[in-house]
């Protein structure tokens, strides 16, 4: 199974590859290395096909990479509060350029009334952490993916 097949447009070096499979494509959007990597392995272990990013910069730059070689994107989860761009900015983005229409969930422990209106009017759905795997799981097959 190929993984990662959006990269960001700082690494050069990589050539952007466009995946060629039924798998829905999540991008994963998280900057604690450990959350990521657990989250990206259960949603593997599910038959997605899913593409990390460590901060915003980088979610912004696949979402642009996507856009640019016309690849497909599923869905998108991102956490709130990340180094460089925060996830909702990213998604703020998204809408703007209207390009890309994803389903987004937004995981994040610093849930206030202005981060669930925020999420709210960007179109995203919400989860708290700490998060059960079989909750982002239920929710996640509640959303209109693309491809399945």
């Amino acid at each position: 199974m190929q993984t990662n097949t959006l990269a960001p447009r700082r690494a050069a070096a990589r050539p952007v590859t466009v995946l060629q499979t039924d798998q829905p494509r999540i991008v994963l959007a998280e900057d604690d290395f450990e959350m990521r990597r657990l989250v990206a392995q259960a949603l593997r272990r599910d038959g997605y096909d899913v593409v990390e990013a460590k901060n915003g910069s980088e979610l912004l730059e696949c979402l642009e990479t996507a856009m640019r070689v016309q690849d497909r994107i599923d869905l998108v989860i991102t956490d709130v509060r990340m180094p460089g761009l925060t996830g909702l900015q990213a998604i703020d983005w998204m809408n703007k350029v209207r390009a890309l229409h994803v389903p987004v969930l937004v995981v994040t422990a610093f849930v206030d009334r202005h981060v669930r209106q925020q999420a709210r009017r960007l179109g995203a759905d919400l989860l708290e952490k700490p998060f059960d795997l079989e909750e982002l799981r239920a929710r996640i097959r509640k959303l209109p993916l693309a491809s399945t």
